[in-house]
């Protein structure tokens, strides 16, 4: 399977998974805060609709 890893390699991988994680991890947090958004639109716009329709 290759030669075994040195440990600095090793090290770099572990950092570069970290990296890959951490904007990962951005990715979705910027996903969510979005959809955050979106849902607080529509629950606004649903009591606006409710408002009417009472009246």
């Amino acid at each position: 399977v290759g030669p075994p890893p040195q440990p600095g390699q090793l090290k770099f991988t572990v950092a570069e998974t970290c990296e890959r994680i951490k904007e990962e991890f951005n990715f979705l947090q910027a996903q969510y805060h979005t959809l955050k958004l979106e849902c607080e639109k529509l629950a606004s716009e649903k009591t606006e609709m409710q408002r009417h329709y009472v009246m």
